[in-house]
């Protein structure tokens, strides 16, 4: 998965193939998904990547970490608009969202999806992904936890869930 994703940063692999790839992994994730049982002890998570992202590679990877560590993960996908969601929050009782953004230009829209959701339930927390976050910026009941393994193993260690 590194070697690919290095092969689309240079420009040898196209969009079209990275979609390809995704709908792969996709197929994949789904047969490994349903294999890992969850405790009913962790938080339950949403998934999803905001309005105008296309890009659920790491989203996808991220939460199949997650569900393989127990966590019951409602994966939601990418391009999800902000609508409806603070009703779900509340409705099925997510403590947790796990939001992937590939471009800066997005900070806004997922920084705007934060606010709505943290208004309709005080208590949720988030863990934020991809190129286009600032990490240096996140504190409270925000993480930034990027692309590498070790850093979620890490951040899943020193919680207190």
């Amino acid at each position: 998965m590194i070697r690919i994703g290095k092969a689309w940063e240079d420009g040898i692999i196209s969009v079209a193939h990275e979609h390809m790839i995704t709908h792969i992994v996709q197929q994949r994730f789904n047969q490994f998904f349903r294999i890992f049982p969850t405790s009913p002890n962790l938080p339950k998570v949403m998934a999803l990547s905001p309005s105008g992202e296309q890009h659920q590679l790491g989203l996808l990877l991220f939460t199949l970490f997650l569900r393989e560590n127990g966590f019951s993960v409602v994966y939601i996908g990418p391009d999800t608009p902000l609508e409806g969601l603070e009703e779900m929050v509340v409705k099925h009782n997510f403590n947790l969202m796990c939001m992937s953004i590939a471009s800066p230009k997005l900070m806004e829209v997922a920084n705007r999806y934060m606010g709505a959701l943290s208004k309709a339930k005080p208590e949720m927390q988030f863990i934020l992904g991809g190129q286009g976050i600032d990490c240096k910026q996140y504190e409270g009941n925000r993480w930034c936890l990027g692309t590498d393994i070790k850093v979620w193993q890490q951040w899943l260690k020193e919680q207190n869930f």
